[in-house]
């Protein structure tokens, strides 16, 4: 089982999921396709994808032989032909998220601003 941190090398996935369903992960590229020509194509379909730096949460874990994939609450695409999967709902490479850190009600009051006439 592959035990790494961080997202796996290409064809690398055995036993790897650094997502759950439900789970927030931040974007942290916005560049999904290898042309803007390709990516065209694709959200002429109907495509939308992530934007940098956006938190999303996430609704499915997915395998292939060459890479981990999610699809996202925040985002329905269309479905479209794939190599791997036949046609499927077009996802992202896990790779281009990132975790969010479980936060608990004291990272909010730590952070908390007094307010003027506002009891503490």
């Amino acid at each position: 089982m592959n035990t790494k941190s961080g997202a796996p090398k290409q064809g690398d996935t055995t036993g790897y999921c650094a997502f759950v369903v439900g789970q927030h992960v931040v974007c942290i590229t916005d560049d999904f396709m290898k042309s803007q020509a390709l990516r065209r194509k694709w959200e002429r379909r109907g495509v939308r994808y992530p934007s940098k730096n956006k938190v999303y949460t996430v609704r499915q874990v997915y395998l292939t032989s060459k890479y981990v994939g999610v699809l996202l609450e925040e985002i329905r695409n269309p479905l479209v032909p794939t190599r791997e999967r036949g046609l499927t709902e077009a996802g992202f490479l896990a790779r281009k998220f990132r975790p969010l850190k479980k936060l608990k009600i004291e990272d909010f009051m730590q952070s908390k601003t007094p307010v003027e006439g506002v009891p503490a």
